[in-house]
């Protein structure tokens, strides 16, 4: 890879030569972790988180989570974006339906509603580890996700630092590089696994 890097010319781009050295950095605490507590929760959780976050570079638009519907009210059946739906359509009923090997989550919606700004967005590329409540974001924090990664980050910190195991230490080191990544973290590295909102058939 070392070699179509050079061929590349990549390692003449400053940014993406940093960026470079920045993964590298962070792979190896992760791996180094993995190999130290090979069957622990906290390194398979980091292993994910960082399996998640390099996956959003394999694609070039901001993540949503689009699905089938059928709208009653244009008699059309279509693929949306479960966000829009959930924000600006009255909900009538939610289906299951069976395709060959999956399963296809269909939405029946109706007339347009006022916009439901209680909207919770569940992440996976926010870290997370012992922290759960970093996985959920609410409307007003999709517009300013440095912060909200640098908090997370923050709350994995505090409770690391009141840990005595070595475990805790590894992970305080790991987070002086993670942290780096708020500074380029937008909705391109923000991938969403599930939207919820009030709405009594969710």
């Amino acid at each position: 890879m070392k070699e179509r890097l050079i061929e590349e010319r990549f390692f003449k781009n400053a940014d993406a030569y940093s960026r470079y050295k920045l993964f590298s950095k962070i792979d190896k605490y992760i791996y180094s972790l993995t190999k130290t507590f090979p069957k622990g929760p906290i390194s398979k959780a980091w292993s994910d988180w960082w399996e998640n976050y390099l996956n959003t570079f394999l694609f070039f638009r901001d993540n949503s989570i689009v699905v089938q519907i059928f709208d009653l009210s244009l008699n059309i059946e279509l693929f949306y974006s479960l966000e829009w739906i959930l924000q600006y359509k009255e909900i009538l009923g939610v289906e299951e339906i069976k395709h060959e090997k999956y399963f296809v989550r269909k939405y029946t919606v109706g007339n347009l509603k006022d916009r439901d700004s209680d909207i919770q967005y569940q992440v996976n590329t926010i870290p997370s580890v012992g922290a759960k409540e970093n996985e959920f974001l609410c409307q007003k924090e999709m517009y300013d996700l440095c912060s909200v990664f640098d908090r997370s980050i923050d709350n994995i910190r505090k409770k690391n630092k009141i840990g005595v195991e070595e475990i805790n230490r590894k992970q305080l080191e790991l987070l002086e590089y993670v942290k780096l990544l708020s500074k380029t973290f937008n909705r391109k590295r923000l991938n969403i696994i599930g939207i919820e909102s009030q709405n009594h058939f969710l």
